[in-house]
């Protein structure tokens, strides 16, 4: 929760300031990001047995950093990182 406050305050001082806020869906996705980790981990483990929800729990933020990355990477520049 502490990620998305720093988000949205970093949000509001870019646009209180007047710099460019190109960047903006970035910072708010990052702030949002670990909010929607946090939430289906908690399904996963109140749905599932922790033997079958840990591994998957642990393994998804470092596949889904990547996956958004390349994505990021492939629309702002076109390449594969």
């Amino acid at each position: 929760m502490g990620s998305a406050i720093a988000a949205v305050a970093t949000l509001v001082i870019l646009v209180a300031s007047g710099q460019p806020t190109r960047y903006g869906p970035y910072i708010v996705a990052s702030g949002l990001m670990p909010i929607v980790y946090n939430v289906t981990l908690v399904r996963s483990y109140r749905r599932n047995d922790l033997a079958q929800a840990y591994p998957i729990g642990a393994a998804r933020p470092p596949c889904s950093s990547s996956l958004v990355g390349s994505l990021v990477s492939i629309a702002a520049y076109g390449i594969v990182i």
